[in-house]
């Protein structure tokens, strides 16, 4: 990562249910103006982009008294992106009234600046593939496994977004239980899993780890039947994508080795012997994957322009 500060720098911002993060980066790790604010998701979208634009503004304002010009805006938002337009063409209920919002031509009227807009999943799998676990390849699988699960695949350092811009959603996949992967192995399903077994109400994820800690075995057992699951649903696609390294991001996997061993047999169910041989790798960049893959992401939309 650069300690130099840069003369050009794109401002990344990681636009989340609750929060927005912002920093000023050169897609080196380098950062700089590093700010989160809350998520005003209850005035909607509107002031959701206001609030946005104010911060830009004030970042601009301090990169320009440090002598660093702010070239672009990147933007990564959950939901399916039409990234050429830049609006959200399939929003979730996290952020209401986001879907067809046009994110990059409101922002960009107000700031005088390019901005791009892309999937929160896959800015993050970028700032990993460039920046993070992801350095020493060229083509990898990045899964996030949090209060939902993503997906993202890198090509040649790149995010292949397929012809609709989903490529890479591996939470759609069924697990052959008539539910999609997210519905049974995300953080919420396995807490809810918890509280159905108990009746116990009010489970979080963090509190099952606790129990699973301190020794209950329903507890051990929802974490290791959620791990297990999303390994086998991820082994068939080792074999279909064939990336050089599975790269898994996430807050679930921050349950330790109690989820990640049922994950990594379940992984060697691959038919293939040189699926099962692909490198698993812990995400590196932890909570600023998201802003850092954005400012990285608009670098390079605004070089593959020039």
């Amino acid at each position: 990562m650069s300690s130099t500060k840069p003369e050009r720098a794109a401002i990344g911002v990681d636009v989340g249910g609750t929060k927005i993060a912002f920093h000023l980066g050169d897609g080196t790790g380098w950062s700089v103006e590093e700010r989160i604010i809350p998520t005003p998701v209850t005035e909607g979208a509107t002031a959701i982009l206001a609030a946005i634009i104010q911060e830009c503004r004030q970042i601009q304002e301090a990169a320009s008294q440090q002598g660093i010009e702010v070239v672009a805006v990147g933007v990564g938002s959950a939901g399916q992106i039409d990234t050429e337009r830049g609006i959200v063409l399939d929003a979730n209920e996290n952020l209401p009234g986001w879907q067809g919002i046009p994110i990059s031509a409101t922002i960009s009227a107000a700031l005088g600046i390019p901005v791009y807009v892309d999937n929160d999943v896959k800015v993050l799998a970028l700032a990993e593939s460039h920046i993070g676990a992801g350095r020493p390849y060229d083509h990898i699988l990045y899964v996030a496994v949090g209060t939902g699960i993503g997906g993202a695949i890198v090509i040649h350092n790149r995010i292949w977004h397929g012809a609709h811009g989903s490529a890479g959603e591996i939470g759609y996949l069924y697990t052959g239980t008539g539910r999609t992967l997210e519905e049974c192995a995300a953080g919420p399903p396995l807490a809810q899993a918890y509280a159905n077994a108990t009746g116990k109400v009010s489970v979080t994820l963090y509190d099952v780890a606790q129990y699973a800690g301190d020794g209950d075995e329903t507890a051990v057992r929802v974490i290791e039947q959620g791990a297990e699951i999303l390994g086998r649903v991820l082994a068939p696609v080792l074999c279909l994508l064939d990336p050089q390294a599975l790269i898994i991001g996430g807050g679930v996997p921050d349950i330790g080795d109690l989820w990640w061993q049922p994950f990594l047999d379940a992984l060697q169910m691959a038919p293939l012997a040189s699926a099962r041989n692909i490198p698993v790798k812990r995400a590196e960049l932890g909570t600023s994957a998201g802003v850092l893959g954005a400012s990285l992401m608009a670098l390079n939309r605004l070089e593959s322009q020039a």
